[in-house]
């Protein structure tokens, strides 16, 4: 297991059988869990990964109900705590959370993508209920 986030994206490379990751211009890692699920990984420090998954733009009719659901989703019983829900400065939905690396192997980063990504399909389809 690595113990910094240098040595874990090296072991994430590896697990994946490539040479390098792929990095935006912000120096992300990115990755995706399927075609419609990019992911970003940001080294904060050291020690800690931020993973941040782009969801969907902010819909310009949201209702009270709808609100009141996504807002819900920041909750700490929500099932992928620590990540949370919240809006980047293009007010499109991402969830986002900071994972420390010290434990955490790339098949377990893995898990956490597939989760993200779901979750994000639960996301847009909640959002997208009964609008046209």
């Amino acid at each position: 297991m690595a113990d910094n986030s240098t040595a874990f994206l090296q072991e994430l490379a590896a697990f994946l059988k490539v040479d390098a990751l792929p990095r935006t211009p912000e120096g992300a890692v990115e990755l995706s869990a399927g075609p419609d699920h990019p992911m970003f990984l940001f080294p904060e420090d050291a020690q800690t990964l931020m993973v941040v998954c782009p969801m969907m733009p902010l819909p310009n009719d949201l209702d009270a109900a709808s609100t009141l659901w996504l807002l819900r989703q920041n909750f700490y019983d929500s099932p992928l705590a620590p990540f949370r829900i919240g809006a980047d400065p293009g007010g499109n939905l991402v969830s986002w959370g900071r994972l420390p690396v010290q434990d955490l192997t790339p098949a377990e980063l893995a898990g956490v993508l597939d989760a993200l990504a779901k979750r994000a399909d639960l996301v847009r389809s909640e959002l997208a209920t009964g609008k046209d």
